[in-house]
């Protein structure tokens, strides 16, 4: 339009008497005007359909970046009330099932998710898709708790059955919600990083939604922190293994030990395991820090044989360790390696990991089982146990959580329970280890109770291997330890 009417002007100026400088001058001022128009036109469509660049070909909804700009916009109007949430949307089913029945079958469940959830919002949200199943809306004007009540809603929906190729499919999405201050903020995006943040730890916790508290952000900067800490000492050598003995209830003797992980920090001193194991395994650091544990005990085993002892050494494995493979491939390169026979390896995964993705960890399970390793189901009776799928675990024992053997003696519950896990196991062809013995009583108890096993600081607390040996060939039925 400009560029028309520049020559239409530049032509019949001259006959209306215009000089060049007036009809120049005219042009500038239009072309501004013009050019107002076309940017109020483009302010105005801020969360409008603007073209495929704005949009998510499967779900049809925005990008990120986009709906960055809408939190970004509503925060700086600066709004006396709440200028609105975020509300992310974990679905939790798109890696599973692309797995189990392919990428198209997955890719038509998120177009019906997609669909559900834009039909569960109110009308002025704006969604957009972060990742293959994840994604945020923002919801303008909007306090937490009606915030609250939007995630009530679009929980109930989302969790009924889908219909997908005939089949229906049911989801359990979690939720996280974070607040849009009434303030401009340097980084819209972050709004959408809280309330991912909270989204994942709903499901780490297993809860249907959370608020993100801006309180744990220093203790979320600080978990970055050990990651290079930890990553850093690896390669420093700052890590070795302890071993903690398990014993043979019955006769006393040694049947194997756990590997457990221990850090010295050149600044900070000892770190304990429960401010970097937990960290540690939801990234893909655990697969450079299982295959040290891994080398490591190889390695121990091929030495305690060259001195003719003979002690089965168990390491903790992650669900992301069996449904990636993370670190898994190394273990057995180091066993080749030290001429190490797979039987004097025991892995131990927890009840809990196990059902992160019950059928693919069964498989792995079932694969190292038949190449000759134990399996054992770690932290029994905390996690979501059931009949029907403790059976299809290719297990060949269980140790029962410390919180229930530590207060057995004193509680009667905890005592049944016991009891009862025990004999469910045995039922089942498996072997039983109490963990956590920490005095004679509860050791004499177990006994009488037909535990198989026992491990505690009562018996031994966790070593040095230069130390366990010396305990080793200070017990007194060394038959039970020797090669």
């Amino acid at each position: 339009l400009l560029a028309v009417f520049t020559i239409l002007t530049t032509f019949a100026a001259p006959a209306q008497g215009l000089s060049e400088a007036a009809t120049l001058a005219v042009i500038v001022l239009l072309g501004a005007g013009i050019g107002f128009l076309f940017g109020q036109r483009k302010v105005s469509n801020v969360g409008a359909d603007d073209g495929s660049d704005s949009r998510d070909g499967l779900s049809g909804f925005v990008t990120r970046d986009f709906l960055s700009h809408g939190i970004g916009s509503l925060a700086a109007r600066g709004e006396k009330n709440s200028a609105g949430a975020v509300m992310a949307v974990d679905g939790g089913f798109y890696d599973r099932l692309s797995r189990i029945l392919g990428f198209a079958v997955a890719d038509e469940l998120v177009k019906a998710f997609a669909e559900r959830l834009r039909d569960s919002l109110p009308p002025e949200s704006r969604v957009a898709r972060l990742n293959a199943d994840q994604f945020a809306c923002l919801l303008p004007g909007v306090s937490l708790d009606n915030a609250v009540e939007t995630v009530k809603r679009c929980s109930w929906r989302l969790e009924e059955p889908f219909e997908i190729s005939g089949t229906p499919i049911a989801v359990g999405p979690h939720f996280g919600l974070a607040e849009i201050p009434a303030e401009r903020i340097e980084d819209p995006g972050s709004v959408v990083r809280y309330a991912s943040v909270a989204a994942r730890q709903a499901r780490d916790q297993r809860r249907p939604w959370t608020v993100y508290e801006v309180e744990q952000e220093p203790v979320r900067k600080d978990q970055f922190t050990i990651l290079a800490a930890v990553r850093t000492g690896l390669q420093n050598g700052e890590f070795s293994l302890h071993y903690q003995p398990k014993i043979d209830i019955k006769t006393g003797g040694v049947i194997g030990v756990e590997a457990l992980a221990r850090w010295n920090h050149p600044v900070r001193g000892f770190v304990s395991p429960l401010e970097f194991i937990p960290v540690v395994e939801e990234t893909l650091l655990i697969g450079p820090f299982t295959e040290f544990v891994a080398e490591t005990a190889a390695a121990q085993l091929s030495a305690w044989l060259a001195k003719g002892l003979r002690v089965p050494i168990a390491i903790n494995v992650s669900a992301n360790n069996l449904t990636q493979s993370f670190g898994i491939g190394r273990l057995f390169a180091s066993l080749n390696e030290h001429k190490v026979p797979p039987e004097l390896i025991e892995i131990e995964i927890t009840e809990t990991a196990v059902f992160a993705d019950f059928p693919e960890i069964v498989r792995m399970l079932r694969w190292l089982r038949d190449q000759g390793l134990s399996i054992q189901i770690d932290d029994f009776g905390t996690g979501y146990s059931s009949l029907m799928y403790i059976q299809q675990i290719p297990a060949n024992g269980i140790k029962i959580d410390q919180t229930f053997i530590r207060s057995m003696v004193r509680g009667e519950k905890n005592l049944e329970i016991v009891t009862a896990s025990i004999g469910l196991a045995h039922s089942l062809g498996m072997k039983v280890v109490a963990e956590g013995v920490e005095d004679q009583a509860t050791l004499e108890l177990l006994r009488a109770i037909h535990c198989d096993a026992a491990q505690g600081y009562h018996i031994c607390k966790p070593l040095p291997a230069d130390e366990l040996e010396v305990f080793l060939r200070g017990m007194t039925s060394r038959e039970a330890i020797r090669a």
